[in-house]
């Protein structure tokens, strides 16, 4: 979170960390922006992927909608490709190696073509083996910088989307991959193809040796938080903060700041301190990711909050920072407000008391009519 660790620098001054509402400098989460080099397509199937340069994921990661389905030529006359398109289609599992790849290829130059379609999703297990082998396929970087949904960003990508679960299996193998590259768009992937059946390997991927595809990982995974095995998966990955594995516990850290892990502010309250001093400013990152709050490195002023807001729901911390005396933080909670609520109410955070006042007032206008939808079952 930008300079809430710089107040502390008044309040405290050791504190040295950044707050992980925004990932420092190389990893740009919020927007989930993508370092790269000429705006091109490289293929990540070649030794041309090597050079396309790492990911900084993310953001927003926000849930971005499936791109849609391609939709058969609209016509008063009947159509004489669909018959043909479906008669293959369902031969489709006959199809040998060579049959198999020209429906592939087909379906990445003709993506919006409804014969291309048809066929791509008439492919058996054999033909979805061979589609997760050609992962992640070109890749297009021309529009990086505004890291569009998976779907955007190659046509092979956009092919899994439009096979939807049924490809899951296979992209899910991709995790183990030895390549960053691969297990970064295989997490990715998720952000649409929204199968549930991703939660543990994503958790897995949060202790994963690359930062970039750990960054995903746990962004994409937190964009499934309301989906009933996400408490399981968030409660293991929190446990983690207690391994004597001093790289595990730091890794541990980092996601429960990305995945917004409120239950996890009282174990990274005492982290602030340990003697290692990674692991306190990781901790101290997280606190403030989580809460919107900044009280440096003292534990008791953390726990004193905590004992009296500790049970309000996180949407209300981040409202408060709205108030926050410091402009950065209150751009960043009015982004973080719109990221988590999908709600897009004006807040000018560099504004005057009045202004803000009157965006505050209509953000808590809708917290009051809105609460249940965000508090239910918790």
């Amino acid at each position: 979170m930008p300079k809430l660790v710089r107040e502390a620098e008044a309040d405290d001054a050791s504190a040295q960390s950044t707050a992980r509402g925004a990932i420092p400098s190389e990893h740009a989460p919020e927007d989930m922006s993508l370092a790269t080099g000429s705006k091109a397509q490289v293929d990540a199937t070649g030794d041309a992927a090597e050079a396309s340069g790492s990911v900084a994921a993310p953001p927003a990661a926000d849930r971005p909608a499936a791109a849609p389905a391609a939709e058969p030529p609209a016509s008063d006359e009947p159509s004489t490709e669909e018959p043909a398109a479906t008669a293959e289609a369902a031969s489709g599992a006959a199809l040998d190696d060579r049959e198999i790849d020209a429906v592939i290829e087909d379906f990445l130059q003709n993506p919006a073509e409804w014969t291309s379609v048809s066929r791509l999703r008439a492919l058996d297990e054999r033909g979805l083996a061979r589609l997760a082998a050609r992962f992640p396929g070109p890749i297009d970087l021309a529009n990086a910088t505004n890291f569009p949904p998976p779907s955007a960003h190659g046509p092979l990508l956009r092919a899994c989307v439009e096979l939807g679960h049924a490809v899951s299996p296979h992209v899910l193998a991709l995790f183990a991959s030895a390549r960053p590259q691969i297990r970064f768009y295989a997490a990715f992937l998720f952000q649409e193809l929204r199968d549930p059946k991703c939660l543990r390997p994503l958790g897995e991927l949060a202790f994963d040796p690359d930062p970039d595809v750990r960054l995903i990982a746990t962004r994409v995974l937190e964009s499934y938080s309301r989906v009933p095995d996400f408490a399981t998966v968030a409660a293991e990955i929190r446990g983690e903060l207690e391994s004597s594995d001093r790289d595990r516990q730091l890794l541990a850290v980092e996601a429960a700041g990305t995945l917004r892990d409120t239950l996890a502010v009282p174990r990274l309250i005492d982290l602030l301190a340990v003697r290692d001093k990674h692991v306190r400013e990781a901790a101290l990152e997280a606190l403030c990711s989580i809460t919107a709050k900044h009280h440096g490195y003292r534990a008791q002023r953390w726990r004193a909050w905590y004992a009296e807001h500790g049970q309000e729901p996180r949407i209300e911390w981040v409202i408060d920072g709205l108030r926050h005396r410091d402009e950065a933080v209150r751009r960043w909670a009015a982004d973080e407000l719109a990221r988590i609520t999908g709600q897009r109410i004006p807040f000018p955070a560099e504004g005057d008391r009045r202004s803000r006042d009157l965006a505050l007032r209509a953000w808590q206008a809708w917290w009051d009519s809105n609460r249940e939808d965000f508090t239910a079952g918790s």
